[in-house]
């Protein structure tokens, strides 16, 4: 007999063009592997391709978010006022199946009630007051800044409804620590596209810091690496979609660092393929970044901060530097060293990083 499960995304899983969808779509795939019938209900306005996930799924359903300026004076936070329905509450509750939240974007019912009347679980994937503040300290615009922190302070009072789900699934040993003070919390680590370690030659060319930087906190981690890197003779990759006028500004006088536009992800993974290092930094503590699973999967030598990533096995796959000057370091000691432990790092990120083996987890906690 199949077992139903109704979920609740933020957004559209798909395409495949940022974090948070890219948890989402593969913890889809990898329960509807193990036989779940998922019926899948997302909030979304121009993401309108439901082609991919109405083939892995037994329904999906769309719903549009509402007005961000009526919801900027709500007393939830902006990500959960905009994705508030009647219409998905009413067909949540005509089912007997239970209902797994993707986000605290997609838990504006709680506060209605609905985590106390059904089987309620929710996948968690920040600690979205310290996502908020880390987005105000990071940028420069003294009005967003405010907004930031005023999200962050409804995040904060949003919290106590996070007691009413039967389990909170967190995706970091950070965010875990955190929830389980609060509720019954099963540590499920971030699921995404990688099942084999590719075997690259053992070196490559350059250092690859790679992002979104139309982000605050990506644009000022490409900022400081490219402050980082005038003191290396190394090459230095800063790739990346938006405001790349910023980046070439800065690079423009020092010929051993440049910029490439990403436009597509097999872009991306030519870079990953061609990249001696990675670089996967960040000033914000904000749960794992599917960078690192990325460029541990796809590339060589991988750099990291501890803000990008706290799982015991990754860090051992990886070299943790905490400053300026220990990246300058780093950066000298591993442009000289092959890489060669594919095998190893395939062992070690198998053991944690599997995505029907987290599935299973999460099936086991719903349904046993």
């Amino acid at each position: 007999m199949t077992q139903k499960l109704q979920i609740v995304a933020f957004d559209n899983p798909f395409p495949l063009n940022y974090g948070g969808v890219i948890d989402v779509f593969y913890q889809i795939k990898a329960l509807a592997s193990l036989g779940v019938g998922i019926e899948l209900h997302c909030f979304t306005d121009t993401r309108r391709d439901f082609e991919v996930v109405e083939s892995i799924c037994d329904a999906v359903y769309s719903y549009p978010k509402t007005s961000r300026f009526k919801a900027l004076f709500s007393k939830k936070p902006i990500a959960l006022a905009t994705r508030e329905s009647r219409l998905l509450t009413q067909r949540l509750s005509q089912s007997d199946a239970p209902v797994l939240l993707q986000g605290l974007q997609s838990a504006a019912m709680l506060v209605n009630g609905l985590g106390n009347s059904k089987a309620v679980y929710l996948r968690i994937q920040n600690i979205e007051q310290q996502y908020y503040r880390g987005l105000a300290n990071a940028i420069n615009n003294p009005l967003k800044a405010l907004i930031y922190n005023w999200e962050a302070r409804k995040f904060e009072s949003f919290e106590p409804c996070l007691k009413s789900p039967q389990t909170l699934f967190t995706l970091s040993h950070h965010e875990q620590h955190y929830y389980s003070q609060l509720n019954t919390s099963v540590y499920v680590p971030v699921f995404h596209e990688n099942e084999i370690v590719q075997q690259c030659s053992e070196f490559g060319e350059f250092a690859l810091y790679h992002g979104n930087l139309s982000v605050a906190d990506n644009l000022k981690t490409a900022c400081f690496l490219i402050d980082v890197f005038k003191e290396v003779d190394y090459p230095l990759v800063i790739a990346g979609s938006f405001r790349q006028e910023v980046i070439q500004k800065k690079i423009k006088n020092y010929k051993h660092i440049s910029f490439e536009p990403i436009e597509t992800a097999q872009k991306l993974d030519a870079l990953l393929a061609r990249a001696h290092i990675t670089l996967n930094l960040s000033f914000q503590r904000s749960g794992t970044k599917l960078k690192v699973m990325n460029a541990l999967f796809k590339s060589r030598h991988c750099i990291v901060n501890e803000n990008v990533i706290d799982e015991p096995e990754a860090l051992a796959a990886s070299h943790l530097c905490t400053s300026a000057v220990a990246i300058q370091e780093k950066v000298r000691d591993l442009r000289s060293e092959p890489f060669t432990e594919f095998e190893k790092r395939q062992k070690l990120l198998d053991g944690i990083f599997n995505n029907r083996k987290n599935a299973q987890k999460i099936k086991q906690s719903i349904f046993s």
